[in-house]
C-alpha cells in the first residue's frame, strides 16, 4: 500500500511493483487514485480527532545540550572551551533517536544539576541531529533549535547546586519543556 504524495509517481509505483513481483508475483501494489486528496482528507480527520495519531516516527534525534567538566581521556581537546579558569565541553544528552517511534505525549525526564554561574536563571538548550551517535553540540549535522529559561529562582543561592527534573514532552507537533525543582517540588513551565 503506497500513500502520500510519492504514490502519485507512476515511475515509483512501477519500480516498486517490479521489485515486489520478483519477491512474490501474487503481491499487488495499491495506491490512492488522487494522492493529494488522500493527504488532505487524512489531515482533516486528524484535525477533527487528534487521538487518531498515537505515535510519530521521529525524523531527527533530539538532544539537550550539557556543559560538562572537560576530561582529556574521553573528550576531544579541539572542542574544549574555557569558562572562567575551568576547561569545559558542550556535549549532547540524546533524548529521542532518529526513526524512534515516539508515543503522543511521551515525557522524557533528565536530571540537571544547576550551578552558581547561571545566577538566578537556569537555561536549557535543545538540539536536533541527523545522526543517533552525535556527541558534541558543534558536530556536523547538529542544529540548535533554541535556548530557553527553564527556571527563574527568586534568590541567587537557590540556584547553587540544585537538582532539577527537566521534562521534555514529545510526540506532538512541538516539544514542550518544563522542570521541577527536586528540593521544593516547585514546577516551572
Amino acid at each position: 500500500l503506497l500513500a502520500g504524495g510519492a504514490s502519485s509517481s507512476p515511475y515509483l509505483r512501477n519500480s516498486i511493483q517490479e521489485v515486489v513481483r520478483k519477491m512474490d508475483p501474487r503481491i499487488r501494489v495499491f495506491h490512492p487514485l488522487n494522492a493529494s486528496m488522500a493527504i488532505l482528507k487524512g489531515a482533516v480527520l486528524i484535525g477533527k480527532n487528534p487521538s487518531l495519531v498515537t505515535s510519530r516516527k521521529s525524523r531527527f534525534s533530539y538532544a539537550a545540550g550539557r556543559m560538562r567538566k572537560f576530561d582529556a581521556k574521553i573528550h576531544d581537546e579541539k572542542r574544549a572551551i574555557m569558562v572562567g579558569d575551568k576547561k569545559k565541553i558542550m556535549t549532547l544528552d540524546i533524548l529521542v533517536k532518529m526513526d524512534e517511534d515516539v508515543k503522543t505525549g511521551a515525557v522524557i525526564t533528565r536530571d540537571k544539576l544547576t550551578n552558581a554561574t547561571e545566577g538566578t536563571k537556569v537555561y536549557e538548550s535543545l538540539y536536533r541531529c541527523t545522526r543517533n551517535d552525535a556527541t558534541y553540540t558543534d558536530e556536523d549535522g547538529v542544529q540548535k533549535l533554541g535556548n530557553g529559561v527553564v527556571i527563574t529562582f527568586d534568590r541567587h543561592y537557590e540556584a547553587e547546586e540544585s537538582i532539577l527534573a527537566v521534562n521534555y514532552k514529545f510526540g506532538d507537533t512541538r516539544i514542550d519543556v518544563c522542570a521541577t525543582h527536586k528540593d521544593t517540588n516547585r514546577i516551572f513551565k
